[in-house]
């Protein structure tokens, strides 16, 4: 333990030194158990008894396996220690030394329970042997009259004789693996233990003032009585016969008490199954609540709205869990068994309204993401639309009056497309949340392409024959346009540079077994680091935000194809559009494989 400063100093150290000693705790017990038995042979009316009896408090607080040293004590506590401890070395005698063996004893007995390992168990148990033994053979016959204690001869000899149980807490590993605390206790044994000591030193004490037999009879009787107690207690826990024993009716009252809450926790189940909105699986959980037989009604809050079910009339009992205050009223107050119940209930429902309103958030997300996400291809596909526009007015401007039959085909063919584009693009906006499955036969879109390119220096080829078979008009669109106006811009960069060839950039369709689409250039390939971001993320652009590719390959996805790079080396620079079963994963220039969106 330690005492708060303020200044944060004192968990600093406690992280050094606590971990110390809980390896020493062996040692601790063999030092705590030594002060007792100095203790115990020096008296505990000496000046050097209470001196002993301080120590091993101060002994008792380092090894005690009750609090975490991370606990923090304030002045108050600590203030409170210090005057309970003067007060007990003011009135110490004999009847608080065998309190405070018996404790330890209860103590260490409750470690013994569950105590993980062999030989840390065999060294908790020769501790527990040694307060016993101390306390039945030192400390008790020092508080009988002298005519009735036992021989001095047997005193002394259990002063010499009781410190060899002290020797397997110092073998190595014998405290290794009691270390953590808290759960290293069995409180229920721990009790047991110490109200079968105090009974037998009682019990002797009453049987030596009635009978007037003897200290070591009174004790082998008083041992007696409460073995045969033991053991009539077990039996009527759990007989052999046809009784069914003590063990079945606690169990029976146990689960009469767990059926109630067995039934509306099934209830809760049922309600979030149901009900989606996070505020009304509140209101109908918590209404329920009043099914249960030890609830009268009660009043919620959540935020500025409040609920009341039932009657508000009995004993109130609040609760608390995440943003909601609620206030139960039962007829009687509720024991500590079913607080426990209801705080484990309502921390369950807690994490159902958490969950939900969780789920209701992400949802919302989600629409405002694919809002979001076809905003941003809808854009890029107005950018498209708009550079094919510039392409016509710079055609425009350069034509001469009156305008020369190439021109007027041209606008023919251009215009009707663009607008076509444009109402498509203008629909999806006014849609987001909808798919968009625009869909026209292979042949119909196979042309509107080329004809969209033409001029372009681009070379078209197609695998095989387009039928009338349909394709998505949309996602090809969107594919083909983000393709071919990077390579333009890659041909526009290189045409610049000195000693750089004019690239060829080829469009290749395929339509048997679903259509698939390949835009090719004979340029430098895409640097790695480049590559590795390609449909993963934004990646730097000179002449955009760099997501055209990255919202290409999101919308692919969703329509059950894929867009990947199928070859990136000097001469060959490859991008795949294909259906996702058929898809491959991409290599880069060192044949490393890139991965693909799948």
């Amino acid at each position: 333990m330690r005492v708060d400063g303020g200044d944060g100093v004192a968990d600093q150290g406690q992280r050094t030194w606590r971990p110390g000693w809980r390896q020493a705790e062996p040692l601790l017990l063999v030092a705590l158990l030594a002060s007792v038995h100095t203790l115990l042979l020096a008296g505990a009316e000496t000046a050097l008894g209470r001196a002993l009896a301080l120590s091993s408090l101060g002994l008792m607080l380092l090894w005690q396996p009750l609090v975490a040293g991370a606990v923090a004590v304030t002045p108050r506590q600590l203030w409170g220690a210090v005057l309970g401890a003067g007060a007990v070395l003011v009135w110490l005698n004999g009847w608080i030394v065998l309190l405070w063996i018996v404790l330890l004893a209860a103590l260490i007995g409750g470690r013994v329970v569950v105590g993980p390992g062999r030989l840390p168990r065999i060294a908790q148990l020769c501790a527990f042997a040694y307060l016993v033994g101390a306390l039945s053979l030192i400390a008790l016959p020092a508080l009988v009259e002298p005519e009735f204690a036992p021989p001095a001869g047997l005193r002394e000899l259990a002063f010499w004789v009781l410190p060899v149980l002290w020797l397997p807490l110092c073998l190595p590993g014998a405290g290794a693996r009691q270390r953590s605390l808290g759960a290293g206790i069995d409180f229920i044994a721990s009790l047991i233990v110490l109200l079968v000591l105090a009974t037998v030193g009682l019990g002797t004490l009453a049987i030596l003032s009635t009978s007037r037999i003897g200290y070591v009879p009174s004790l082998l009787i008083a041992l007696a009585g409460v073995a045969a107690m033991l053991v009539a207690l077990s039996l009527a826990w759990q007989p052999r016969g046809r009784y069914r024993g003590i063990g079945l009716s606690m169990t029976r009252y146990l689960l009469s008490l767990v059926l109630p809450y067995e039934r509306w926790l099934a209830g809760l189940a049922e309600f979030a199954r149901r009900e989606e909105d996070p505020d009304r699986f509140l209101i109908e959980a918590l209404d329920s609540l009043r099914d249960l037989p030890w609830v009268a009604g009660g009043h919620w809050s959540l935020g500025g709205s409040e609920h009341r079910f039932g009657r508000t009339l009995g004993h109130a009992q609040p609760f608390n869990f995440g943003d909601v205050a609620l206030v139960l009223y039962t007829a009687h107050p509720l024991s500590p068994s079913l607080l426990w119940h209801f705080d484990l209930m309502l921390r369950l429902l807690a994490e159902f309204h958490a969950a939900k309103r969780r789920s209701l958030a992400l949802q919302q997300l989600t629409y405002l993401s694919a809002v979001h996400e076809t905003g941003a291809r809808l854009t890029h596909d107005i950018k498209n639309l708009l550079q094919s526009l510039t392409a016509l007015c710079f055609a425009a401007e350069r034509e001469s009056d009156p305008p020369s039959p190439h021109f007027r085909q041209l606008m023919q063919r251009q215009l009707p497309q663009l607008a076509q584009r444009l109402q498509a693009t203008l629909d999806a906006l006014s849609h987001p949340d909808a798919g968009r499955d625009d869909e026209r036969p292979a042949l119909v879109w196979w042309e509107s392409l080329v004809r969209r390119y033409e001029g372009s220096g681009i070379r078209f080829s197609c695998v095989d024959t387009p039928d009338d078979s349909p394709v998505p008009v949309d996602l090809l669109d969107n594919v083909a346009d983000n393709l071919l106006r990077n390579a333009q811009a890659k041909r526009a960069r290189q045409a610049g540079a000195e000693g750089e060839a004019e690239v060829a950039i080829t469009v290749r369709v395929r339509f048997a077994g679903g259509p698939a689409l390949s835009v090719e250039d004979d340029g430098r390939p895409v640097p790695d680091a480049l590559a590795r971001q390609l449909f993963r993320a934004p990646v730097d652009s000179a002449t955009g935000f760099g997501i055209g590719l990255l919202q290409a390959a999101r919308y692919a996805e969703r329509r059950g194809f894929v867009l990947w790079l199928a070859e990136n080396r000097p001469g060959r620079v490859r991008f795949q559009l294909e259906p996702a079963r058929s898809a491959r994963p991409g290599v880069t220039a060192s044949g490393s494989a890139l991965p693909a969106r799948r």
